[in-house]
């Protein structure tokens, strides 16, 4: 007789949640959770695995809400438009908190990858791509901060190879290509006048701080004097016995 073990497939949690994402996100309510396991045929893994996903869902900063049997798909950002993209990112600026990431932008409402790309064509916005976690983040960018620069000096800046060269090259080259080299003034530091009473005075107070702690010292460590002990009872009895005894004589 010969029995056959039915192998248990295993959940993979992180690619179910993905593909979680990617079907609410098309869906403007919450669904029940049970509708979406049929979807992604989820329902064929056991009970313990299905557990161990919505403890993920709800643990995991996963862009997914599952609260009394239903999941939802919420944005890390609440942005409906271009225009409300570019006024977060501004509120992300002036209140110092950062840049976008362009990943968790992703499914805050349809079209928002192309807003991105059309914010970055037009000089909207800095993508800075983050070598660490591997993602592009959208930083705003402050029309008042922009440098306005002649294009005929960069030109003329480029011919030219900086590498190697002195500052008194550097300097001369300007001059002959017509640009006037920035002066920058040494400001002159203000002499600091010596105070010798604060000096002396530290040191007087040092002084007198080691002689009150060395007072205290010998203090605690001076021997303590002996005390003679209580006469005892007894001790007491016969002594006012014997001076009875001499006042009758």
């Amino acid at each position: 007789m010969s029995f056959t073990s039915r192998r248990v497939r295993r959940l993979h949690v992180g690619e179910a949640i993905h593909r979680m994402q990617e079907l609410l996100k098309r869906s403007p309510t919450a669904l029940p959770f049970t509708d979406v396991l049929q979807q992604l045929e989820l329902t064929e893994y056991p009970e313990q695995q299905i557990e161990k996903l919505k403890h993920e869902i709800n643990e995991r900063d996963s862009k997914l809400h599952l609260e009394d049997g239903y999941v939802a798909f919420q944005p890390t950002y609440d942005v409906k438009n271009k225009q409300e993209l570019l006024d977060k990112l501004k509120e992300f600026d002036q209140k110092g908190l950062g840049g976008m990431r362009v990943d968790e932008l992703d499914g805050s409402y349809d079209g928002v990858l192309l807003d991105v790309d059309e914010l970055k064509a037009k000089d909207l916005v800095y993508c800075i791509h983050n070598k660490t976690d591997r993602v592009d983040v959208l930083f705003f960018k402050d029309p008042a901060l922009r440098v306005h620069i002649d294009k005929a000096i960069v030109k003329r800046w480029r011919m030219e190879s900086v590498q190697g060269k002195t500052d008194k090259e550097l300097k001369q080259y300007l001059i002959n290509a017509q640009m006037k080299p920035l002066q920058v003034e040494k400001i002159p530091k203000k002499p600091v006048a010596k105070d010798g009473k604060k000096k002396r005075r530290r040191r007087r107070d040092a002084k007198r701080s080691q002689r009150v702690l060395a007072g205290v010292h010998q203090f605690i460590n001076a021997p303590k004097p002996v005390s003679s002990p209580p006469p005892s009872s007894s001790s007491a009895a016969s002594a006012s016995s014997a001076q009875a005894a001499k006042a009758s004589k």
